[in-house]
């Protein structure tokens, strides 16, 4: 029985093996030789494929004997495509391929500027021409204050005039009337 069903399968496995066959070979840098690690190796319209080791081979397994198109391709390196005919000993198909290169025509880089942000006061503070207090947007959203007037207390030199119901009416910078004084809040 044992040995029956060991014929069999070796009979199985023979038939088989004419039902696959392996693709390998080297990719290389066509100017050094030196082996291009990673290029990626695949057949066209397959889900086949395989990346060249450190050496620069690759292996592709169990591929039905056919023509296929083969395809290389590594970046900053063109791609080449050649026709492969996988029979039952295998195939061997070497690549050398020459760098692809681009020359881009323009590059732009764009900025956008938090005018929120607390750098973004002080650098507006320090390139002012007269002098100025800013407080950011980010800060009056840290704080605890409900009312500009509040808000406002906390700059230096200005001092804030309540109303009977205790809310600010005024601010006045410290040693000034109220009648100079220009409060802007944007």
């Amino acid at each position: 029985m044992i040995r029956r069903l060991l014929i069999v399968s070796f009979i199985i496995s023979w038939t088989f093996s004419g039902f696959s066959a392996d693709v390998k070979g080297f990719v290389k840098e066509s100017k050094t030789g030196e082996p291009l690690v990673g290029a990626a190796v695949y057949l066209k319209n397959t889900t086949i494929g395989t990346f060249a080791g450190l050496d620069g081979s690759y292996h592709l397994k169990d591929i039905a004997p056919a023509t296929y198109t083969l395809v290389v391709s590594f970046v900053g390196y063109g791609s080449l495509e050649r026709e492969v005919t996988v029979d039952a000993t295998g195939t061997v198909v070497n690549f050398e391929l020459e760098e692809g290169s681009h020359q881009l025509n323009e590059i732009v880089v764009k900025g956008v500027l938090d005018r929120e942000s607390e750098m973004s006061a002080l650098r507006s503070e320090q390139k002012a021409d007269n002098v100025l207090n800013i407080i950011s947007a980010k800060t009056i959203q840290l704080l605890p204050d409900i009312t500009v007037g509040n808000l406002l207390q906390r700059v230096s030199g200005v001092s804030v005039v309540r109303n009977g119901s205790g809310d600010g009416q005024y601010a006045i910078i410290r040693g000034m009337d109220k009648r100079y004084n220009y409060t802007l809040i944007r």
